[in-house]
This record gives C-alpha cells, structure tokens and sequence, in this order.
C-alpha cells in the first residue's frame, strides 16, 4: 500500500531537517576549528612540515639522499659521480662558545665560518701533545699555496701565516675541485681552485682531501680522481713542490656527524692517498701522525666535532709541515 501525500510530505520534512541539522553542526565544528589555529596556529601543517625535514635528514644520515659541506654546496652531484651520497664532514654541529680566530691576509673562501669555528678556544689545553708557539714555526710559508676542504679552512684561520695562500673551501671534494667556484680571486671575482692556480706561480703546493671523500663506497674511484687532480696542479704549477697530506685524525664525537668517520676508515683511505702520492710522485706528509694518540683517534679536547681542530692542534699540524717540507 503506497503512503498518502501527507505522510510523504512528513517524511520529506523529517529528512530535511536531519540534513540541516547535520549542515549546522559541520559549520559550527569549521567555525570552532577556524577560531582555534588562527590563536594556536595551524598545528597539523606544522607537523608535516617537521616530518619532512625529518624525512630529508634520515635520508642524509642512512646515505640515500643529498649530502649536506652544508654547507656541502653541489654534494649530490659530487657523491653521484662515485654512486652514493654520504653526508661529509663539513657539515658539523653548532656551538656557543666563542671564537679566538687569527686570519690570515689572504681570503680565499666566501664560506661562512660558523659552529664548529666559532668552538675554537685560543687558550684551549692541548692534552698530551705538545703545542708550539708561533715563533717557533720559523717557516712563513710565503711561497705555499694550501689547498682543502673545511679543515684547510681551519689551518687557515688559525696558522698566524699571513703571507701563506690558501685556496681552501667548506665542502671541497676531489669532484667538485674541478667546478666549484668558491675561491675569491685577484680581480675581485670568485672561480675554482684551478682558476686560482693559474694567476701565480707557488713554490710549494699543499694538497688535502679525502674527509669529504671517505663515505664513497669505491675509494679506488677515489684514488683515480684524486691523481686527476694531482695531475692538473702539477700543469699549472710545473715548477712547484707538491705534497699531499693524509687526512686528519677524528675522535669518537665525529660518529655524531656520521658513523662512517672512524679511525679505522681514516687509516683505511690515507692509504690511497698514500698511492696518490706515489702514482704522481708527488710527496706524501703522514700528518695524521702528529695529531693521532696511541689508539689512533684525536684526543678529545682538540676538536668540538671530533673533525675540525681548535686553534692548538692547528699549529701541531703546521709544525709538522715546516718541519717535513
């Protein structure tokens, strides 16, 4: 039996009504959640921002996705060259002490020297090796060019050498040497290190890389480009003294930056740097000898990161080069 009109027509009415009601109750609960994030902010567009960033930097940290010389400028071009993108030890933690710098006259770098710098500690105790005094590094190195990474950066501030050159950059590989234009040159502009190069002529020349470097799963891929470059300063500078210096010895703060920055690993790439030196007969400096403790690490007290080295461990570090070249 179909209904009559009337109770249709009540029907319809009661629907209707459920409708609007259910209407008004969205748009008091959009009123209500409107009032709340224009007072406390939109809190859910901040958590998916906060997970993204947190996304980038596990990805970074378990070695899948851009390297961070952060100060790493081009990192995931120069780690796709050797088929990963390790995180590189110029991207280091931020600190609130202040600095005690010495800079030398030359500027070759726009980096902007921060965190791990500024933890530089003039009058710093240097733990069991023994510091020089600056007057004791006869040597002015007036005819030496160096050329790095952040921690050539580092020696750079930190040496007292005013009349040395240095052609250093946070965030310098082996790869990006070749195009990473980040040294200030005579003109005022900026080019590569090879640009660097070809203004002057140097009577010794300072080579180091292989921190940036020592996350690359094929360090023999390593020692071929590293040659390469070798073999282009040696063009530009033919009647120079080149040395390569071993990488610098890490504590175990540098696993906080990544774990792939071990003394095992250091001891483990210097010695391809070793067979750089002796492919392109250049000369080999085993720095990490003057620096290292009896197991092989830095001391702690000499770096903040466990990677770069306060103001004390840069003048060992000098010495041993005045005293080896």
């Amino acid at each position: 039996m179909r209904p009559d009109r009337a109770t249709v027509k009540k029907r319809s009415r009661a629907i209707q009504g459920a409708v609007g009601v259910v209407c008004l109750a969205m748009l008091a609960f959009a009123a209500v959640w409107a009032v709340y994030n224009a007072v406390t902010g939109f809190g859910g567009a901040e958590k998916v921002k906060t997970a993204e960033v947190q996304s980038a930097a596990e990805t970074v940290s378990d070695g899948s996705g851009q390297s961070a010389e952060s100060d790493a400028e081009q990192s995931a071009a120069e780690s796709a060259a050797v088929g990963s993108t390790e995180q590189t030890a110029d991207t280091v933690p931020d600190s609130s002490e202040a600095p005690a710098q010495t800079t030398p006259a030359v500027t070759t770098t726009r980096t902007a020297y921060t965190g791990w710098m500024e933890s530089v500690d003039e009058n710093a105790e240097s733990g069991s090796a023994a510091v020089p005094d600056t007057a004791e590094i006869t040597d002015d190195f007036s005819d030496a060019v160096f050329i790095g990474n952040s921690l050539t950066v580092g020696l750079s501030m930190n040496c007292g050498k005013p009349l040395a050159t240095f052609y250093a950059s946070t965030g310098l590989n082996v790869n990006t040497v070749w195009d990473s234009a980040t040294i200030a040159l005579d003109d005022g502009s900026y080019g590569t290190v090879f640009d660097a190069l070809a203004q002057k002529q140097f009577g010794r020349v300072y080579v180091m890389f292989g921190i940036n470097e020592i996350g690359w799963p094929y360090w023999d891929v390593f020692q071929t480009n590293y040659i390469e470059v070798i073999g282009r300063i040696k063009e530009l500078q033919p009647n120079a003294k080149i040395y390569i210096e071993s990488v610098l010895p890490v504590s175990s703060a540098a696993i906080s930056t990544d774990p792939v920055f071990t003394t095992e690993n250091v001891d483990a790439i210097n010695e391809y740097i070793r067979k750089v030196a002796t492919d392109t007969g250049a000369t080999y400096l085993d720095v990490n000898s003057a620096l290292r403790q009896a197991d092989g690490s830095l001391p702690e007290e000499a770096s903040t990161d466990g990677i770069h080295l306060m103001k004390d461990y840069c003048l060992i570090w000098l010495k041993y080069l005045a005293d080896h070249s």
